[in-house]
């Protein structure tokens, strides 16, 4: 069971980098799972930036995913552009509208090995990267263009944009035991 995440993102096309990229995957069959983008480019934040493909995201054979706020809608943040595959939990820790006491944000390690609560594509990006290795886990025989299959075909989300595909949350919401049903039938 291999499936790779991969939270990191330029604003800047990059042929040779997707070209290894889409090898990569071409050779091995092994999926890539690639955050969207938080509408950034050079680390700087704009709205501006939000319909900006991002790399590795935007690269052949690369599932990209968008995030979403606890609404399931897609983020403030979240880039959005025709390469978004597909959507997952993203955050929003600006906010707390379930008035929980706690900002709407996704429980992750902030690298000095304590809990706190982040936001971005980059929390989204490996919900998705963790669904797809339980697919593999349901069905060993799955490789990385039956994945993309399943996805064009809506057996791992639930659509909650604009009917089919569209580019601020791909085919839609991760449902990851609809992707693991869909992964062994």
């Amino acid at each position: 069971v291999v499936a790779i995440n991969i939270s990191l993102g330029a604003c800047s096309e990059s042929v040779t980098f997707c070209n290894a990229m889409t090898n990569l995957v071409e050779q091995t069959g092994i999926p890539i799972i690639a955050a969207a983008g938080n509408c950034t480019c050079n680390k700087v934040y704009s709205p501006a930036f939000c319909p900006e493909v991002s790399i590795p995201a935007s690269c052949e054979g690369v599932i990209s995913v968008a995030a979403t706020d606890a609404e399931n809608i897609r983020a403030y943040y979240s880039s959005y552009h025709p390469s978004v595959d597909i959507a997952g939990p993203g955050g929003d820790t600006s906010i707390d509208k379930n008035n929980d006491g706690f900002p709407d944000g996704i429980l992750s390690f902030t690298g000095d090995s304590k809990m706190g609560m982040k936001e971005g594509t980059s929390m989204a990006s490996p919900h998705v990267a963790a669904a797809v290795a339980l697919m593999q886990v349901a069905n060993s025989d799955l490789k990385n263009s039956d994945i993309e299959s399943i996805l064009a075909d809506g057996g791992m989300t639930i659509d909650i944009n604009d009917t089919g595909k569209d580019q601020n949350t791909g085919m839609g919401l991760l449902d990851v035991a609809k992707a693991v049903e869909s992964a062994v039938n």
